[in-house]
């Protein structure tokens, strides 16, 4: 398809269009279930991340100093405006890179759109199913933005994946708003203005954006909205118009294909939950090690070679060796394809805990690290999640691993209990614990979400 051919195809309006319109009870059931799952992992995550994570505690006391009520801080029992709170929840969502992940795409279109719904509709006293309306649209929205990328999310510039989610963020916002289909446009037009990511966060020493940008594009999403909502213009056709998204960062190409069937067929099906809290690209290298260690019983002693197959795009994973082998900062740790095996055949898990300061310092962790070789495979960008684990021992030994999606993809689902259970152990990590019988009645509620009238006094309020 020409520039001129794909510039005719109104995309901003088609996506404005559905999320405006969708409605929870014309979602098929197994797109329901998802979107609930979704915000229960997504909420433990941010309660945790408000005990755990490193740098959001700027954000949730920036909030707080900044007054307002009617959104809730997750996990800390505080309140604040809904742009404030979706920025902390936000910030708060991707802290601790544990949250849901669209493996076709890797956006992780939960960090945004779940505080943006969230925020806001704790402030209308909506029901559950506005909720699950709100973050399908979100979510949604993000995912089908991703799969129209041409080429790589991480070409040129800018870092394209975070910005993804502004748009997520305002059509999550926005469905709770009531907004009609011409608002909703402009506020994709308002989000996309106030965000942009630099690619220079991919190789900056202590960056914390990679951890905290969602927090960003939730406030950027919830602003939108709500100016929209009063009658403010951005411009149309904001993504593909012709000084728009797609011109400004892909050179005026997409996909077009990627929004076929929207409104009948829902990529938020297709999302896959973290059994671990490290980059998603690391996930089939600590399968494959945790699973060798355990049919084998291996020891880090037995261990003399270990050379991974890792797709193109997750090569970043590997290199450069001097950080990815010896990590400074738990962001470092958890983008370290050798590190976090290392950390899995030695340990036998991986938890909230394998990456801090501890661990990084740890001399059999680092000496295992530093054996590990790598090696590109031929997965395209939309498996670039699929990888390979060959250990070699000392005596000759030779074990090998692989998967074409890690644990966690719908093809290789992770099932209620576990999911719950995650959810458990994260919000056990909040910087304001949760006793057992309301977390309980959270997963409960959250299950029969449709039965929830008010999602602030009945749901949030448990936390």
């Amino acid at each position: 398809m020409t520039a001129r051919e794909e510039k005719s195809v109104r995309v901003s309006q088609h996506l404005a269009v559905f999320a405006a319109g969708i409605r929870s009870e014309d979602l098929p059931d197994d797109v329901v279930r998802a979107v609930k799952r979704s915000i229960l992992d997504q909420v433990g995550v941010i309660a945790a991340a408000s005990g755990l994570g490193v740098d959001c505690k700027a954000f949730v006391e920036t909030a707080r100093e900044a007054g307002g009520s009617g959104a809730t801080l997750i996990g800390c029992r505080a309140e604040t405006s809904p742009a404030m709170a979706a920025l902390a929840n936000g910030a708060m969502a991707h802290a601790l890179d544990f949250e849901d992940t669209h493996d076709a795409t890797l956006i992780h279109p939960s960090a945004s759109s779940v505080p943006a719904a969230l925020a806001v509709g704790e402030r209308l006293s909506a029901g559950g199913s506005e909720l699950i309306a709100a973050v399908c649209a979100g979510s949604e929205v993000a995912c089908r933005i991703g799969a129209s990328f041409v080429g790589s999310p991480q070409d040129g510039h800018f870092f394209l994946l975070p910005l993804v989610n502004a748009f997520g963020a305002a059509a999550a916002a926005g469905r709770m708003l009531g907004l009609d289909a011409e608002q909703m446009e402009h506020a994709f037009g308002l989000a996309m203005s106030q965000v942009v990511g630099s690619a220079a966060v991919l190789t900056e020493p202590g960056s914390s954006f990679r951890e905290i940008r969602d927090g960003f594009n939730a406030k950027a999403g919830v602003l939108a909205a709500q100016l929209a909502s009063r009658g403010v213009r951005s411009f149309g056709s904001p993504l593909e118009a012709e000084h728009g998204y797609y011109a400004m960062f892909q050179g005026g190409r997409f996909d077009p294909t990627a929004f076929e069937g929207l409104g009948d067929r829902f990529e938020v099906a297709n999302v896959s939950y973290k059994p671990w809290p490290a980059c998603r690209g690391t996930h089939v290298f600590i399968e494959a090690a945790l699973d060798l260690r355990q049919r084998h019983s291996l020891q880090a002693s037995d261990i003399d070679s270990i050379v991974v197959d890792v797709s193109p795009f997750f090569t970043s994973l590997c290199e450069p060796e001097s950080i990815r082998k010896k990590p400074k900062t738990a962001t470092e740790a958890k983008f370290s394809i050798p590190f976090a095996l290392a950390v899995a055949l030695i340990d036998g898990r991986v938890d909230l805990t394998s990456f801090d300061a501890e661990k990084r310092s740890e001399e059999a962790i680092l000496a295992l690290a530093g054996r590990v070789r790598h090696r590109s495979n031929d997965a395209p960008q939309n498996q670039s999640t699929r990888g390979g684990l060959t250990l070699e021992t000392k005596d000759g030994r030779q074990f090998h691993a692989e998967y074409e999606e890690p644990l966690g993809h719908p093809r290789r689902p992770i099932d209620d209990d576990r999911l719950r259970e995650k959810f458990r152990l994260c919000v056990a990590q909040a910087v304001c614990p949760t006793d057992d019988t309301a977390v309980e009645l959270f997963i409960e509620r959250t299950a029969a979400l449709k039965a929830v009238t008010d999602i602030g006094s009945e749901l949030i309020a448990l936390l």
